[in-house]
C-alpha cells in the first residue's frame, strides 16, 4: 500500500486562510531574529573567507546587533506610525514639542502631516537592513535638507486620497501623485522608498498603502512561496524576474508597484471579508511575506518537509520549462522547412560545415615556411 503524501496548509495568496495567515504572522518576531542573525553571520563569513576557522558563529556581537535591529523594527511598525498619527491629530507630547522647537524654523509651520529628516534617515536604515543593503543610499538620504524633507512629505501626504479602495477605482486610490511628489526633490527616494514613507503614514487609514518590498513581490506577484503548486505555470515569468543568485531582478518602477498594489488589495479584500472578523493591515501582509521568504527559520510546523516538497515542484517546473523551450525551437525549424517545400523553393543550406571540409583545405591557414 502506497504511503499517502501529507497535505500542508496553502500559502497561496488566492487560497490562504485567515487561520494560516495569523499563524504565519505570529512567527514574524522569531523569524526576524533568526534571519537577521543569519545575515550577520553570512557577512562575517565573507570577511573570513581566507581563514574561516577564525569566525566565531556564537560571538555575542551577533546577538547584540540582532537585538538592536529588533528594536528598530519595532520602531518602524509601531512607534513611527503612532507618532505620525498623533502628529496629524495635533496630539503632541513634550518630546514631540521639543522636536518641533528644535527642528522647525521660526517662520515654518504646517497645517498637515509631515515627516522629519531624522525619521526619514532612520526609516531608510530599517529598509536597508531589512532587505538588501545598499550603502550608497544610506549616505545619499542624509544629504536631503531637513526643511525640504518636511515640505515634500507634507505635500505628498496632502495629495494622498484616503478613500476605501474598490476594484473599480484602484487607479484613483493608487498613490501615484504622492509617489511622484516624494521622488522628484528627495535624493535616494525611489518608488520603493516612497511607498515605505506612505506605508508608515497611512497605517490604519481607509486606503492603506503597501510597501514595495521584495518579499511581497515574490509572494504576491510571482506566486513564489513554499509549497507552491503553481510554479510550473509561472516559472517563465519568475525566471525573468530573478537573478542567477536568487535575488529579485526588477526595475522598481511605477508599473510594478501598481501590480503589487492591486495584489495586496485582492488579498486583504478576501481575508478581511471572511467570517473570522479579523482585519489584516498592509503591514501584516508585509510581515507574513517576510516569514514566507525566510520560511526555513520560521519555526512553522513541518517547514523542512514543505520546503523539500516545494523544491521538487520547482525542479519539475525547470525541466518542463527547458523541454518546452527545446520543443518550440525544433517545431520552428520544422515549420520553416515545410514552408520552403510548399513554396517550391530550394531548401536553405545549413550553416554547419559540410563533410569533407577538412579534405578541401578551405579555411585552413597555410603554414609559413
Amino acid at each position: 500500500m502506497e504511503e499517502e503524501t501529507p497535505t500542508y496548509p496553502s500559502f497561496a495568496p488566492w487560497d490562504i486562510t485567515p487561520t494560516t495567515f495569523t499563524q504565519l504572522l505570529s512567527l514574524y518576531p522569531a523569524t526576524l531574529k533568526e534571519s537577521y542573525k543569519r545575515k550577520l553571520v553570512a557577512v562575517a563569513a565573507r570577511k573570513h573567507r581566507k581563514h574561516p576557522e577564525r569566525l566565531n558563529r556564537e560571538d555575542p556581537v551577533f546577538d547584540r546587533q540582532t537585538s538592536e535591529y529588533v528594536k528598530l523594527d519595532e520602531w518602524r511598525y509601531s512607534t513611527l506610525p503612532r507618532v505620525l498619527r498623533e502628529r496629524e491629530e495635533g496630539k503632541k507630547d513634550i518630546k514631540e514639542k521639543k522636536k518641533d522647537a528644535m527642528h522647525l524654523k521660526q517662520e515654518e509651520s504646517y497645517d498637515s502631516l509631515f515627516m522629519h529628516k531624522e525619521e526619514l534617515v532612520q526609516l531608510m536604515e530599517w529598509k536597508l537592513k531589512h532587505g538588501r543593503y545598499r550603502p550608497a543610499l544610506a549616505g545619499m538620504i542624509k544629504t536631503n535638507k531637513p526643511d525640504v524633507v518636511r515640505k515634500t512629505t507634507c505635500e505628498a501626504f496632502k495629495a494622498f486620497l484616503d478613500r476605501p479602495p474598490i476594484r473599480e477605482t484602484l487607479d484613483e486610490t493608487f498613490p501615484k501623485k504622492s509617489q511622484d511628489i516624494l521622488m522628484k526633490p528627495l535624493r535616494a527616494v525611489g518608488t520603493a522608498t516612497a511607498s515605505l514613507i506612505l506605508a508608515v503614514a497611512t497605517e490604519g487609514k481607509k486606503n492603506e498603502i503597501p510597501f514595495y518590498s521584495d518579499d511581497m513581490y515574490w509572494w504576491l506577484c510571482l506566486d513564489l512561496f513554499p509549497g507552491s503548486e503553481k510554479n510550473r505555470y509561472n516559472y517563465k515569468k519568475a525566471t525573468k524576474r530573478t537573478r542567477d543568485d536568487g535575488r529579485l531582478d526588477v526595475k522598481y518602477n511605477m508599473e510594478e508597484y501598481r501590480e503589487l498594489y492591486e495584489e495586496v488589495f485582492k488579498l486583504r479584500d478576501r481575508l478581511n471579508n471572511d467570517d473570522s472578523n479579523r482585519q489584516f493591515s498592509c503591514a501584516d501582509v508585509e510581515r507574513v511575506a517576510y516569514v514566507l521568504r525566510n520560511f526555513d527559520v520560521s519555526g512553522f510546523p513541518n517547514a523542512a518537509e514543505i520546503l523539500l516538497q516545494y523544491q521538487v515542484t520547482v525542479d519539475e517546473a525547470r525541466k518542463e520549462f527547458e523541454q518546452n523551450k527545446r520543443g518550440k525551437k525544433k517545431s520552428r525549424d520544422d515549420d520553416e522547412s515545410e514552408e520552403e517545400f510548399i513554396l517550391g523553393v530550394e531548401p536553405s543550406e545549413s550553416k554547419k560545415r559540410k563533410a569533407g571540409f577538412g579534405e578541401t583545405g578551405r579555411g585552413k591557414k597555410k603554414k609559413k615556411i
